[in-house]
């Protein structure tokens, strides 16, 4: 069973995806149901948190592609 290790305060709605690379999830792209793509820095205090888009659809999942500054995201259209 899982357990709550942070709460995500920048989504008004559920989050659907979240990608780290690292194991301690120090930096961290989440997306959800209310189409917002973020990046969070928890190693900092306080929290860093940086809308990256805004999508009118929700996002259902979040990849960064590694040394590049892209970001690729899916989305549902319905």
């Amino acid at each position: 069973m899982g357990r709550c290790i942070q709460t995500l305060y920048v989504h008004d709605d559920s989050v659907w995806n979240l990608w780290s690379d690292s194991a301690q999830l120090d930096i961290v792209y989440s997306c959800g149901r209310d189409g917002l793509v973020t990046w969070i820095d928890w190693r900092s205090s306080p929290t860093v948190s940086i809308p990256l888009c805004k999508e009118t659809s929700p996002i259902l999942s979040v990849l960064p592609v590694r040394s590049t500054n892209f970001l690729f995201y899916f989305q549902s259209l319905t």
